[in-house]
């Protein structure tokens, strides 16, 4: 039950901040964001595709993980949706963010085992336009929230029990620094 309330709320976001008004044409872009975790050691780089209409901007991407160990494989994905309450025309904007995050790790360590985390994140940010008038901007963002995970482990023993997806939460913070060209 507790899955579907998640998936539900994440559905009713683009409502909540009007992101389906026809007050102005939207606009795509990129961007390229680098995200640290409070839970998980790795620095995320994720490149984005951004939509943006009106105050709002949505961002989907997949992340690498350059920092990881050899003895793991990293998957991720990221889903961004930024709210500009005072528009995006000035040199500095304030943004509101809520951020859908599920990332993927296998560990071929002494006791093998597979994680899936779901973090759900929301917090506040700022955004720097260097030239006035060009799509490119500058950002970073500090968001708290809840996460959850699934593990499988290949592992027999008690310790090592594999664990179904929202059995278990936690709290999280996450700092994000970002860089991108609306076109």
């Amino acid at each position: 039950m507790k899955k579907y309330i998640i998936i539900a709320l994440l559905g009713l976001i683009s409502f909540a901040s009007k992101a389906q008004s026809t007050d102005s044409t939207g606009k795509f872009g990129i961007t390229i964001n680098t995200s640290i975790n409070g839970v998980l050691a790795p620095v995320r780089i994720v490149p984005s595709v951004t939509y943006t209409k009106g105050k709002n901007q949505l961002e989907f991407g997949f992340g690498f993980h350059p920092f990881n160990l050899e003895q793991e494989r990293i998957l991720s994905f990221e889903l961004n949706q930024k709210h500009y309450p005072n528009g995006m025309s000035n040199k500095y904007n304030m943004y509101f963010i809520s951020r859908a995050t599920l990332i993927n790790n296998r560990r071929n360590t002494f006791y093998p085992a597979t994680y899936t985390y779901l973090f759900l994140n929301a917090g506040y940010g700022f955004e720097v336009h260097p030239i006035p008038g060009a799509g490119f901007f500058i950002g970073t963002n500090m968001t708290m929230g809840a996460f959850t995970y699934s593990k499988q482990s290949d592992t027999a023993h008690e310790m090592f029990q594999s664990q179904k997806m929202f059995e278990k939460f936690g709290y999280n913070l996450s700092l994000q620094v970002n860089i991108g060209y609306r076109f």
